[in-house]
């Protein structure tokens, strides 16, 4: 309605389309509670909806622009409706926004601030339709952009960086249907992570994405998209939800933006490996992202990468508080028909304290890593305790974390051995050394398996150790 009032209003500029508006504004304000938290409509007072109210918020935003000029209270009074459902919202984010953890939330009980116990309020997965963190990423992203509130910057760029990084490790969940409006926000959210650091990695995963998007959703027998990646329906248009080519408009912002980048930045660095064993210190330049080839044809590829910056290299990458992002590898795109035999509940329940582990079964579309050696060698004077970190992740959240902690004394080496426990596998390295610049990552052995050892239908073989 208030759209339908401003773009009237600036064809016939009558007071009454601005009146209209203010009584749609006291309406909604009239809903929030002492603390300011805002109830979607009368019916439901109990619980408050975050991700709505900055849509509203973000079209306010726009809408006001258009009338400032002509009514600067009614103008300032749009934008401070976002700013009072961010404030309410921030007043509760300790236990919304544990992105890798257990993804974002964005509905609450008003009067506790926690979550809803009756409803599944949390967002479901990174690649579930509709429910994908990538699309409430974005949203808190817009709203950085207009609210320069500090602890909104400092809380929303982590949110948002978080889930840019499961994005840099989990690819597409092809066992179900990927949607095309899934993928474009998980482009444009690698362009927004890319805005927030400057790291070139994240367009190197857009860029993964888009051609992902071209295997997924485009064939031969029709020149549109298909719906989704399991689908013999092709559309570019939908009554219902975004257009099915959104993808598309998605991977050209992608690739203008690449434009934008020196030309030698422009791609992942793409290293072949000897039985999956990458030799570090053959790296001679500076990266912003690593794709080791691994398999018997070496074209299946690992991607790795960090948050804020590239790798820094001398005689091996330097370990002084370096994250290490791994990424899965989709090994096929399966049809409707191959899925059929691991049909299970997608979703999983919510207790209101976590999301219980999935039922789903899964089959052998992904591989993931199941194991990484790691050469560590220290090159100075004095001897260091290093503290490698390995994050354990079950295709939905990180799961737990398993610390190796090692003295090494100069001149010294030493293999840590990261193995997943049953039904996870290994989404994130970090390391720490108590010397600067001495500890180098000689060698990374990794261990690559089909993901349908999480939840398999059947026993799968035991995977063989890395000499």
């Amino acid at each position: 309605m208030i759209a339908t009032w401003v773009q009237a209003y600036q064809h016939k500029p009558d007071p009454e389309y601005l009146r209209a508006i203010d009584t749609i504004l006291n309406r909604w304000e009239s809903l929030r509670d002492v603390s300011g938290h805002l109830a979607p409509c009368s019916s439901y007072p109990q619980w408050a909806w975050y991700v709505g109210y900055s849509l509203a918020a973000n079209r306010l935003d726009d809408y006001a622009k258009l009338i400032n000029a002509k009514d600067l209270k009614l103008a300032d009074k749009m934008r401070e409706y976002g700013y009072k459902c961010d404030a309410a919202y921030l007043s509760v984010a300790d236990n919304m926004l544990d992105i890798k953890g257990f993804g974002p939330v964005s509905s609450y009980l008003r009067a506790t601030g926690k979550f809803n116990p009756d409803r599944l309020d949390m967002i479901g997965g990174p690649w579930q339709d509709r429910k994908d963190y990538a699309g409430f990423a974005l949203m808190m992203y817009e709203r950085m952009k207009r609210n320069d509130s500090p602890e909104l910057q400092k809380r929303f760029r982590k949110a948002v960086l978080d889930s840019a990084e499961v994005y840099m490790s989990v690819n597409p969940e092809v066992q179900w249907s990927v949607w095309g409006d899934n993928t474009a926000n998980a482009i444009r959210l690698m362009l927004a992570a890319h805005e927030l650091t400057e790291n070139t990695a994240y367009l190197h995963r857009a860029d993964h994405f888009a051609r992902l998007a071209v295997d997924m959703f485009l064939d031969d027998t029709s020149p549109l998209p298909k719906f989704t990646s399991q689908d013999n329906f092709y559309e570019v248009e939908s009554v219902t939800a975004p257009s099915s080519d959104v993808w598309m408009l998605a991977a050209l912002e992608m690739h203008e933006r690449m434009t934008m980048v020196d030309d030698v930045e422009r791609h992942t660095e793409r290293i072949a490996t000897a039985a999956g064993v990458w030799d570090c210190t053959k790296l001679t330049n500076s990266v912003a992202s690593l794709s080791l080839g691994y398999g018997e044809d070496g074209e299946r590829t690992i991607f790795l990468s960090r948050v804020e910056k590239g790798f820094a290299t001398d005689r091996g990458l330097i370990v002084d508080d370096l994250d290490l992002i791994v990424s899965d590898h989709v090994n096929s795109i399966p049809t409707l028909e191959q899925v059929k035999p691991f049909n299970g509940a997608y979703r999983r329940k919510f207790s209101g304290k976590h999301r219980e582990p999935s039922t789903a079964e899964y089959g052998g579309f992904k591989d993931v890593l199941n194991r990484a050696d790691l050469t560590l060698v220290n090159h100075g004077k004095h001897q260091a305790t290093v503290r490698v970190t390995a994050t354990y992740h079950d295709s939905w959240d990180d799961r737990e974390a398993k610390e190796h902690t090692h003295t090494i004394a100069p001149g010294e080496r030493v293999i840590v051995e990261c193995i997943s426990p049953e039904k996870r596998f290994i989404r994130r390295i970090d390391f720490d050394s108590t010397i600067v610049g001495g500890i180098k990552l000689e060698r990374f052995a990794f261990e690559m398996t089909p993901r349908s050892k999480l939840n398999p239908l059947a026993a799968e073989p035991v995977p063989l150790g890395l000499d």
